[in-house]
């Protein structure tokens, strides 16, 4: 194993997460790796820190930015990488000592375009998301497809990129985009990739102890961004032409409707001022002719997007429109949290932080 990794952690305001993550980042198994920190206008003492770092290990570079959100750190990112890999990690998240290598040595293995593996979210109860260990060429329409809908949480992080892929295709994460960008940027490379790898191995580590973490954050435009998700997914499938007459592709295209429907409803019944019932309506309008209701022939029937409660949900949109029944059956994420909850991961967050840096 050879190729150059450059790990691509944008930071801002995380002056308690940072010293875990870059730590565990120069710690790592496999040493021929760059670390751009690219700070993005932090507030706090995250960039002095980072700078701390960078005097005692050469192999990190610190950027200063003026604050243009998480999109413009990663692009700075990009831009400034010299390694024939790219990796992004988010600076209150952490890596297995691992982590690279193994991702590194399964990449050069299988002359794949991207692997990415398991991540296990840090909370109160930790939960592994798991990845079956699959090798994936693009014209196998069934195992694309159950690639996508498997892939853990449809983010960035924790995966193997190569830099040319993204270099020679100009790919590049929307700065206008505030959610759903990590989304839109994996669906574009994807559509890129001629062979897709997954290992069930744990490569990467979620921090979900910080105290906003329960808290889901409005988006004024999350409609909008979210249907550029929807679009990117399909296109993946028309660009290379495997979109039609195959149930495993209408399946995996589904569920991803009606998870997308679904989030844009609660955004919008719950987390803004107002009850903005337009705009879920014209999202309905824009997913339906996606959303699959007959569960009889459906190879991802079991997929916990097609849970009775998401059956209801898209149920009653469609029958009733967007109105108080759909407000009494939709799940309040993070609204609904207990103080006793809230309590007892106030305490044992510090606890378990502590324990993570002395583990790494």
């Amino acid at each position: 194993m050879e190729g150059k990794v450059s790990i691509i952690v944008p930071v801002y305001n995380v002056e308690k997460y940072v010293d875990i993550c870059l730590k565990s980042i120069l710690h790592q198994t496999y040493r021929n790796i760059e670390v751009i920190v690219v700070d993005d206008g932090s507030r706090d003492k995250s960039g002095a820190i980072c700078d701390r770092f960078a005097k005692k290990d050469s192999r990190i570079t610190v950027i200063h930015q003026e604050n243009g959100g998480v999109s413009r750190a990663r692009n700075n990112g990009i831009d400034n990488a010299s390694g024939e890999y790219i990796c992004f990690v988010d600076s209150d998240d952490w890596l297995p000592r691992d982590s690279i290598e193994v991702l590194v040595q399964k990449i050069e293995e299988t002359g794949a375009d991207f692997v990415s593996g398991n991540k296990l979210t840090i909370s109160i109860k930790n939960r592994l998301r798991h990845f079956k260990s699959s090798v994936v060429e693009y014209r196998d329409k069934s195992a694309l497809s159950q690639y996508i809908l498997e892939f853990p949480g449809w983010g960035p992080v924790g995966s193997l990129y190569k830099t040319e892929i993204i270099r020679t295709n100009h790919i590049h994460f929307v700065e206008s985009v505030k959610s759903r960008e990590d989304t839109i940027f994996l669906f574009c490379y994807f559509s890129l990739c001629e062979k897709l790898v997954s290992i069930d191995q744990n490569v990467y580590f979620i921090n979900r102890l910080r105290n906003d973490s329960l808290t889901k954050t409005y988006f004024a435009d999350y409609d909008k961004w979210t249907l550029m998700a929807m679009d990117e997914l399909t296109h993946i499938l028309s660009y290379r032409d495997i979109g039609s007459g195959n149930k495993y592709v209408s399946s995996a295209v589904s569920i991803a409707a009606k998870m997308f429907l679904i989030q844009i409803a609660e955004n919008y019944m719950f987390y803004g001022e107002l009850r903005e019932r337009e705009k879920i309506k014209q999202a309905y309008d824009s997913l339906k002719e996606y959303i699959i209701r007959d569960y009889s022939d459906d190879p991802f029937r079991d997929h916990p997007t097609n849970s009775p409660l998401n059956f209801s949900i898209i149920e009653t949109i469609r029958k009733h429109g967007v109105g108080e029944e759909l407000y009494e059956i939709l799940p309040r994420i993070g609204r609904n949290q207990s103080p006793l909850k809230k309590l007892l991961k106030s305490m044992i967050a510090p606890i378990k932080l502590a324990y993570w840096r002395v583990v790494i």
